[in-house]
């Protein structure tokens, strides 16, 4: 909003579950959502680094829709954290 930059960052933690999903090539797919999910374990996807970019008045909501990985879902995502109606 500034005119400067700002950092969206994805941070994944390994723990036990993300450990599995690597060594097993066919779950794999699955570490989005643990890392989703992983709010917990300092973990955050993309998408929620930029909604909270976005709620700090650090980007626009604009940018923050613009740079998203899966429109749809943070769609969704903006919809759940109530910044957008329904």
């Amino acid at each position: 909003v500034g005119g400067g930059r700002a950092a969206a960052v994805e941070v994944l933690v390994s723990n036990g579950r993300v450990q599995e999903c690597i060594m097993d090539g066919d779950k794999t797919h699955e570490i989005h959502d643990i890392v989703k999910e992983s709010g917990f374990y300092g973990m955050q996807t993309f998408d929620q680094a930029m909604i909270d970019l976005y709620k700090e008045g650090l980007v626009t909501l604009d940018d923050a829709k613009a740079g998203a990985n899966n429109a749809h879902d943070f769609q969704l995502a903006l919809q759940q954290a109530g910044i957008i109606d329904m």
